[in-house]
């Protein structure tokens, strides 16, 4: 599946962020009653676009670190805020090797200027992300194309997919054996503190040996995800079925007591 799927995800980062009640409903992560009565949010939604499909090339795809980012930090732009004003910038971000943004450009406009002008300076100063990480367990410098929707109203999710033709969907497969850290031969291995699981998808071929491993959700420690996916590919298995496509595993590896 290549076509892309292009999602904004409104207040989906809420890492360092508490959403609260105050006098000022232009601060980000702030609820408040509009004058229609309904009970309304202003935040801020972000979205790395691309691919999202396991690749045998790739352990990990670049993602939006919630982490290491206060995402709803900061006010509304003011102009905007007092129209009523939503939408979506599309940006440029060039980050380096750990995910630190260095640069940042508009590539679409949200045809609201003062939207448009906060868009880069925010990302900059409070963004992070994780970068690509190859089979060969080196993180990589790219340019990311991201989505930051502005809203003022009720969480949402709006998805693109394409021309809106159906997409072929994997069956899903199961294990032979439970995929842990002992399986994998990582149980003594120590993951970050935040860390309590890893979330992985597995491409699946007819014989049962994985063919792609993608991290989705990663330690961001670049050498323990390349080992993680080294052994998943080394070690799971599953039931062979002749003729099959598009198999796909998807689950958690956790250690006990984290």
């Amino acid at each position: 599946m290549t076509t892309r799927i292009s999602t904004v995800l409104i207040g989906l980062a809420l890492a360092g962020t508490v959403v609260e009640c105050a006098a000022d409903p232009r601060r980000l992560g702030t609820q408040w009653e509009g004058k229609d009565g309904n009970a309304r949010i202003t935040q801020l939604g972000l979205d790395v676009e691309g691919p999202r499909d396991p690749d045998p090339a790739l352990y990990r795809r670049p993602a939006f670190d919630w982490r290491r980012s206060q995402l709803q930090v900061g006010f509304y732009p003011k102009v905007s805020f007092a129209k009523g004003v939503e939408g979506t910038v599309r940006l440029a971000i060039d980050i380096d090797a750990t995910g630190r943004p260095l640069a940042c450009r508009t590539i679409a406009s949200s045809s609201a200027a003062d939207l448009d002008a906060h868009a880069c300076p925010h990302v900059l100063a409070h963004i992070r992300f994780v970068p690509t990480l190859p089979r060969d367990g080196v993180a990589r410098a790219e340019t990311l194309t991201v989505s930051l929707g502005y809203t003022l109203g009720p969480m949402m999710v709006d998805v693109a997919a394409g021309d809106g033709s159906p997409m072929p969907q994997p069956r899903r497969v199961e294990p032979i054996a439970p995929i842990d850290a002992k399986l994998l031969g990582i149980a003594g291995q120590v993951p970050p503190p935040d860390v309590t699981g890893i979330g992985v998808q597995l491409r699946v071929g007819a014989d049962g040996t994985p063919t792609a491993c993608l991290l989705r959700e990663p330690t961001r420690d670049d050498a323990m995800d390349k080992r993680l996916c080294d052994a998943l590919l080394e070690r799971a298995r599953f039931p062979a079925a002749p003729g099959a496509e598009l198999r796909e595993y998807g689950g958690w590896v956790s250690w006990g007591g984290r």
